[in-house]
């Protein structure tokens, strides 16, 4: 599985950063992006804290990351609307994230291999 490190966030937020026309001020809490960048990444006991590339993706980044990976998605604006409003509205808990990873494999445009 391949992650996203940390010159490719920092890059691709100054690549919004510029797009928006604003000015890029750094990285701004760097153990915050470590954090981020290790956590779909951990094991406890032999085991991984987020278990498949649907809830590493609900953690992480959602699009980017599967992009990164190969795996392509299909919605509409309106869709997006409302996963956004349903994922900002309510508290970050484990039910959040595993339907957020349920959303996004429900909306994964099949390989073409």
């Amino acid at each position: 599985m391949r992650y996203l490190n940390k010159q490719f966030l920092i890059d691709l937020n100054q690549d919004i950063i510029k797009r928006a026309d604003k000015k890029y001020g750094g990285v701004q809490y760097s153990q915050g992006l470590e954090i981020v960048i290790e956590q779909p990444q951990q094991v406890l006991f032999g085991k991984e804290l987020y278990p498949n590339i649907w809830i590493k993706a609900a953690f992480f980044s959602g699009i980017i990351f599967l992009y990164a990976n190969g795996i392509r998605l299909s919605y509409t604006d309106d869709e997006a609307v409302v996963l956004i409003l349903d994922v900002t509205t309510n508290p970050d808990t484990d039910e959040v994230m595993v339907a957020l990873a349920e959303w996004l494999k429900a909306h994964q445009v099949p390989n073409e291999a």
